[in-house]
């Protein structure tokens, strides 16, 4: 069973390092530096992964035969579906510009981390 869940949460890691590659890939430098330091990014990411093992332990559970390719793929489907449930609901959310700290004093505003930068 904990072989399960850790066949899950792999698959829902690879699944984040190649999401994270690809979004932080496209990104100013600002933004990665603000989202990379994020507490908010990472209990994201560490909330994503334990949701992929849990998804390739609820199929072991529901599962006669579960091969391990089964339950990894079951994972990074698990913690994808989640993502794009999230994902959907954030889209709509408003978009929140700068900091307004350093306005109108020459510094330059802090990057907001918005709902869709988390998950997007």
């Amino acid at each position: 069973m904990a072989l399960a869940f850790l066949f899950g949460a792999l698959g829902g890691l690879i699944a984040e390092i190649i999401k994270r590659w690809d979004q932080f890939g496209s990104m100013e430098d600002d933004k990665f530096k603000a989202l990379s330091t994020s507490v908010k990014v990472w209990a994201a990411i560490v909330f994503l992964v334990i949701l992929g093992g849990l998804g390739g332990l609820f199929t072991y559970q529901q599962a006669t035969k579960a091969t391990w390719q089964f339950l990894f793929v079951s994972g990074a489907g698990m913690m994808l579906f989640v993502r794009n449930i999230v994902s959907a609901a954030a889209k709509h959310q408003p978009d929140h510009l700068g900091g307004e700290e350093g306005i109108g004093r020459g510094e330059k505003p802090k990057v907001a981390i918005t709902l869709k930068d988390i998950f997007n």
